[in-house]
């Protein structure tokens, strides 16, 4: 027992109930069966604007802790659409990989071997760059977009892992390394 001491005779108390108050909610939860969107959505406000070819997206970090957090590899992105007038897909933030595509819209720390490749937070030698919103810090994206865009979404998903260290660790073809969305919003 804590501080040492024997302990007192019987069964042990039973465990206290798990509820809301007292249950971890954490992004893993974006992986279960019933995935807590609305938790992990009240960690940032986003306010997006379209005026003419001109899209911007203030995100605000609600939570009391750098966003994302937990993990050093967890990543949130953004991935912006536009549709024209009659609904069609015209233009995309990004098609295949936000990091390489729009590197802006990406936050999570990066972290790289000797050589400068990317490595598993234990094996690296350096951070190349963290680009985590501190708690109550704003970060606006902002995007030009073809003039044809008449309304917009704006989805934020997360990532338990960043690609380059799913695959080191054999999950890319897991689940648990594909992007959830938490959040979208659409701008009329």
């Amino acid at each position: 027992p804590p501080g040492g001491g024997a302990a007192p005779p019987g069964p042990p108390p039973p465990a206290a109930p798990r509820t809301a108050a007292n249950a971890f909610h954490g992004p893993h939860q974006l992986y279960a069966d019933e995935p807590e969107q609305a938790f992990m959505a009240s960690a940032v406000t986003v306010t997006p604007t379209l005026e003419g070819t001109s899209l911007r997206a203030p995100l605000r970090n609600e939570s009391g802790h750098a966003m994302p957090t937990g993990f050093p590899g967890r990543v949130v992105f953004a991935r912006a659409t536009g549709y024209d007038a009659e609904g069609r897909v015209v233009w995309r933030s990004f098609e295949s990989d936000p990091m390489a595509e729009d590197p802006d819209a990406v936050f999570g720390k990066v972290y790289v071997d000797a050589q400068g490749e990317p490595a598993l937070p234990p094996y690296a030698a350096s951070i190349a760059r963290d680009s985590r919103l501190d708690p109550g810090e704003t970060w606006e994206l902002r995007w030009t977009v073809p003039e044809a865009v008449t309304r917009a979404e704006l989805v934020l998903l997360f990532r338990l892992l960043p690609p380059p260290a799913a695959r080191q660790l054999g999950l890319d073809e897991s689940p648990l390394a594909g992007a959830r969305p938490f959040l979208t919003v659409t701008v009329p």
